[in-house]
């Protein structure tokens, strides 16, 4: 607002009918602008929200990844000790695959 007073007054030196005849037009440029940056908002705020949901995407493929895996050892005819085995290496997997996710930001 104070920019359109300095618009305004800037115009003082002029007749009246010819400042209030440019007074409509110097507020249509702040309102244009005002829509620009709105829209720039929206275009920003769908960009982050894309990001989101690929990241959000991706945990969920992993977290999928890690239930299944152990939903099979878990019903799996294995020895305890080799249960155990195949849990770090199904963790290890999941660890490397959580980094990627981390590190591709």
């Amino acid at each position: 607002m104070h920019r359109l007073g300095d618009a305004l007054s800037s115009l003082e030196g002029e007749d009246c009918e010819a400042r209030f005849e440019q007074i409509p037009e110097i507020c249509d440029v702040f309102k244009t602008r005002e829509l620009t940056l709105l829209k720039m908002l929206e275009m920003y705020e769908k960009m982050y929200d894309d990001v989101q949901n690929e990241e959000t995407k991706k945990v969920n493929l992993v977290k999928s990844a890690f239930d299944n895996n152990m939903a099979m050892i878990k019903d799996s005819d294995m020895e305890t000790q080799d249960k155990y085995a195949a849990l770090g290496y199904v963790t290890d997997k999941i660890a490397e695959l959580v980094e990627k996710i981390v590190v591709d930001k």
